[in-house]
C-alpha cells in the first residue's frame, strides 16, 4: 500500500513539473518574470505622433517639464542645446525616448516615469516631436555656433582668472560651475558672459547672513534646512550656521558670476565661448 501511494505520488510531480515547464516554454515573449523588465516602457522605433497638434502639446508639455534645464525653445540653457541633432546617449528616436522615459543615471537629467500602458508615452513622442521641429529650424535659420580662436580664447581666460571659481577638469575653483562637465549651449554661455543675472542655477546661488551678534556673511549657498544653513565663501570655506544664530538671511537675484559686458568685446566674448566650450570634452556632456 505504501509503495503504491509513493509510485503515485512520484508520477504526480513529474506531471506538474511537466506541465509547468511547458506553460512557462509557451509563455508570450513580452511576459516577463521581473517586475523591473515589465517597468520599462516599451517603444516603438518610429515616433507615431509627429503632426501639428502633436508637437504643439508636445511644446506645452516640453515647457513644463524640461524648459528650466533646456531652455523654452530646447536649445538650451544650464542644460544642454536639443536643436543640434547631437545626443550623447541617443542616435535615433527610438534611443532618444527611452532617455526622456528613464532618465540618465549619474547625470542631472531625471526620467519622465512614462508608463506606455497607461497612454503616458504618448506625451513622451510629442515632446520628442517638438525637439525635432526644433532642430529642423534650426538648421533652416542658421543659428550661430562658436566661431571664435581658441588661442586668443584660453589668453582672455588666464587674464580674466576664470579658474579663481571655475573647475577646468585639471584645476580650477568650486564656486563656480564645472566647466569640464558644462551641458550648456554657445548661447547660453555668451548670455552668462555679460548678462550672468538672467539665468542663475540653484546650485549656484548667492546667500547673504546677517547674524544675532552683528556678523555678516555670504557665499554659495550649499544647502539650508530647519536646523542650520549650509555656505561655500570666497576661499572656498564650508561654513555651516545654525538657524537660530541668524537674524537675516536673504537670497539675492544676484549671480556669484560678474558681468563681463563692458570689459569684453564681441570678438572676445565670441573667443571666450569656443575656449570654454573646448573645456567639456574633459567631462560629461549629453
Amino acid at each position: 500500500m505504501r509503495s503504491h501511494w509513493l509510485s503515485t505520488f512520484i508520477i504526480g510531480g513529474y506531471f506538474l513539473a511537466s506541465v509547468s515547464s511547458s506553460i512557462l516554454a509557451n509563455r508570450p515573449a513580452n511576459e516577463s518574470t521581473s517586475d523591473k523588465d515589465s517597468a520599462k516602457p516599451k517603444t516603438r522605433s518610429t515616433n507615431p505622433h509627429t503632426n501639428a497638434s502633436d508637437v504643439n502639446q508636445g511644446r506645452n508639455f516640453f515647457r513644463v517639464f524640461c524648459a528650466r534645464c533646456h531652455g523654452l525653445d530646447a536649445r538650451g540653457a544650464k542644460g544642454p542645446d536639443l536643436t543640434d541633432g547631437v545626443f550623447r546617449h541617443a542616435r535615433n528616436d527610438e534611443q532618444l525616448f527611452n532617455v526622456v522615459a528613464n532618465g540618465v543615471p549619474g547625470t542631472d537629467m531625471p526620467g519622465f516615469g512614462a508608463d506606455v500602458e497607461a497612454g503616458e508615452g504618448e506625451t513622451v513622442w510629442q515632446m520628442i516631436a517638438f525637439i525635432r521641429m526644433e532642430e529642423k529650424a534650426r538648421s533652416l535659420s542658421g543659428v550661430r555656433r562658436p566661431s571664435g580662436d581658441l588661442m586668443r580664447g584660453l589668453a582672455l581666460f588666464k587674464k580674466h582668472k576664470c579658474t579663481t571659481c571655475h573647475w577646468t577638469g585639471k584645476n580650477g575653483g568650486r564656486r563656480g560651475t564645472d566647466l569640464s562637465r558644462l551641458a550648456a549651449g554657445a548661447d547660453y554661455v555668451r548670455q552668462s558672459l555679460v548678462n550672468p543675472n538672467d539665468q542663475i542655477a540653484d546650485e549656484y546661488r548667492l546667500l547673504q547672513l546677517v547674524m544675532h551678534d552683528g556678523r555678516t556673511l555670504s557665499g554659495r549657498r550649499l544647502h539650508e534646512n530647519t536646523y542650520f544653513v549650509l555656505l561655500m565663501d570666497e576661499k572656498e570655506r564650508l561654513i555651516t550656521v545654525p538657524r537660530n544664530e541668524i537674524a537675516l538671511l536673504h537670497h539675492p537675484q544676484v549671480s556669484l558670476m560678474p558681468s563681463y559686458k563692458d570689459v569684453l568685446s564681441k570678438t572676445d566674448i565670441e573667443d571666450l565661448t569656443t575656449y570654454v566650450l573646448s573645456l567639456r570634452n574633459n567631462g560629461v556632456n549629453k
